[in-house]
């Protein structure tokens, strides 16, 4: 075997595992069948995680067919404050800025004072 040679390629789902872990990988293995470009198994991948911590409540899963979860932002939800509803996510403007115009959804610092005011 040459050195620097793709021998297949593998896939894993890791929101899938670390859901079915409770976010917490600790000496998890993993069995994976390497996939050959037109040559269909080349081989197996076993992957050993260890160590990884994630706050699942943070990552929430993916909707396909109907409204997106509410965002999460310094730990309150983007649903729980006064805002316009947002676009379907079948909606192909829905990525664009609610009141049409860039940057104005954006929380920006207040501009500094001028002196003596």
């Amino acid at each position: 075997i040459r050195t620097d040679t793709v021998i297949g390629q593998a896939t894993i789902d890791l929101y899938a595992l670390l859901e079915k872990e409770n976010g917490h990988l600790k000496n998890v293995t993993v069995n994976l069948d390497l996939k050959a470009e037109g040559k269909g198994t080349a081989g197996e991948l076993n992957l050993s995680l260890d160590g990884l911590q994630v706050n699942m409540a943070q990552y929430p899963k993916k909707v396909k067919n109907g409204p997106r979860p509410a965002a999460v932002t310094n730990g309150t939800s983007a649903a729980s404050s006064p805002s316009e509803p947002s676009a379907p996510s079948g909606n192909p403007q829905s990525s664009q800025p609610r009141n049409g115009r860039i940057g104005e959804n954006v929380r920006r610092p207040a501009p500094p004072r001028p002196p003596g005011a």
